[in-house]
């Protein structure tokens, strides 16, 4: 039977499994289908690229695609700057250094992508590094100039504003420093990323505290308190910077923003954990937005200086204080740095107790009455803590995801918390509808890269139904069920 032969709930519902390239050659194909399906889009992106603005605006200004938006993607890494050339003595020009520095990185990556391929099972189309290195230069540094122009100009900036106010259907704001991912496989397939040129091979960008392209981790800007930094210090977090102080503003306080997500991927890194010790614009922001009515999702990455400054985001009391705020908060996730920045093999049961506040007194778990997950994320722990906290969670809560953490040895363990959890919260007890899935995130050693494991289904099938025991201490020792996913923590 011809497609065009279906009926137009069919054409529809074969259309709603389909991702937006596909649903746009469907349309392309004929009349009918084109009549048939509608085109919805429900994310746009956003950077300091010509591109993106371009695509973002338009979108924002045509009267059908503009009502479908339902999420804008920050893109918040910024491409690094070529280096500056040296002049010549004798009038003669020498090796560029940039030319030098480009080819450097790119051969480097090129080599990452050869790796990556040969590892792959599922990539049958080989090493696709193969553009000619002077091409990746030259269009390199056309990136380059047309993103130091906007950031100048500040055209991205506008455009946000613009677009706020033309999505009606607008519910989530995500700022990510990896929309990039890994080798040519973007977390965030963008209008720039997406018109890369085949085989364009160019160093990663800089994304907040990840330096350089092979995303060196750099503790400046954290090891500073917050007022100290100059503007364009702070502004290693300018899209992070620009929301919270669009939403939070005075104009937007009927805005339909309801989520906010800082999304940092695999990498360690995240706003700094300086704006929590002292007031100041960031902190009342953030604190003005989450504290609005109706506002239900909250995703923090934060960034640490080192273990031993875990304490610190707390210490103040600040990031209690806005949390607190967030009455309507249904969803939250906080992701720290302050285990994943240490080097390979120091572990964090060096962290001194002090360093480790009491959960119970970091999470206001009391002001969220409609909390439905919890996620927490690169933390030391002690277990009592966690117990005491998930103890203390509303009913309302159904899922929980514990992702990287590292429980202080002596002081508990996974395997340990599984069965205060199955029996000390009586997890075990709850009916059917109000059963808590919970998730694990860890692996055989906690190391600065893989493989890790998420395990979830085996949880719940020792928590609910008396299934084997899936960990001993923090390692997990269960089957290889379909259910568990394996990933490596690298730098893509």
């Amino acid at each position: 039977m011809s497609l065009l032969a279906l009926s137009t709930e069919l054409l529809l519902l074969i259309s709603s499994h389909l991702d937006l390239t596909d649903i746009k050659h469907m349309r392309l194909s004929s009349r009918k289908l084109s009549a048939s399906i509608e085109l919805r889009i429900d994310r746009v992106f956003l950077s300091a690229n010509p591109r993106n603005v371009e695509v973002f605006l338009a979108i924002a200004a045509h009267e059908t695609l503009r009502r479908f938006v339902t999420e804008i993607v920050w893109d918040d890494a910024v491409f690094t700057p070529l280096p500056p050339a040296r002049p010549s003595h004798d009038g003669h020009s020498e090796d560029d250094p940039s030319t030098t520095w480009f080819v450097q990185h790119s051969e480097s990556r090129r080599l990452e992508i050869e790796q990556t391929w040969s590892r792959s099972k599922e990539d049958d189309m080989g090493p696709r590094g193969n553009g000619r290195p002077q091409d990746s230069y030259e269009y390199y540094k056309e990136l380059v100039r047309a993103q130091d122009e906007l950031r100048q100009s500040g055209g991205h900036v506008n455009a946000l504003h613009i677009g706020v106010s033309r999505f009606p259907a607008l519910q989530r704001i995500t700022v990510t420093p990896d929309a990039h991912g890994g080798v040519h496989n973007p977390r965030y397939p963008s209008p720039m990323v997406r018109e890369f040129p085949h085989g364009f091979i160019y160093p990663f960008p800089h994304r907040w505290t990840l330096e350089g392209p092979f995303g060196i981790v750099n503790n400046l800007e954290l090891s500073d308190p917050w007022h100290r930094l100059t503007e364009s210090e702070k502004n290693m977090w300018e899209g992070v910077r620009t929301i919270f102080k669009l939403l939070a503003a005075p104009s937007h306080s009927e805005c339909r923003v309801t989520e906010l997500v800082l999304d940092a991927g695999i990498l360690p890194t995240g706003i700094s954990h300086r704006i929590f010790e002292e007031p100041c614009d960031e902190l009342h922001d953030l604190t003005t937005l989450i504290s609005r009515p109706g506002f239900r999702r909250l995703d923090l990455a934060i960034a640490i200086e080192g273990q031993t400054h875990q304490g610190s985001l707390f210490r103040s009391g600040h990031f209690q204080q806005a949390l607190s705020g967030a009455k309507h908060l249904e969803h939250f996730r906080l992701r720290t740095s302050s285990v994943w920045l240490q080097t390979i093999d120091v572990r964090a049961s060096i962290i001194p107790n002090n360093h480790i506040p009491p959960l119970i007194h970091v999470f206001p778990v009391e002001c969220w009455p409609r909390l439905r997950h919890f996620g927490l994320s690169g933390m030391c722990v002690r277990s009592q803590d966690l117990i005491a906290l998930l103890g203390a969670m509303p009913r309302t809560l159904r899922s929980v995801e514990l992702d990287r953490l590292y429980v202080r040895s002596g002081r508990g363990s996974y395997g340990h918390i599984l069965a205060q959890v199955k029996y000390k919260l009586r997890w075990r007890r709850r009916e059917k509808q109000d059963r808590i899935k919970l998730t694990i995130c860890t692996c055989q050693k906690l190391l600065m890269s893989g493989p890790f494991v998420r395990v979830s289904d085996e949880i719940q099938d020792y928590i609910y139904a008396d299934g084997p025991y899936p960990f001993q201490g923090n390692e997990y020792v269960g089957y290889e069920p379909a259910s568990m996913v394996k990933f490596e923590l690298g730098f893509p």
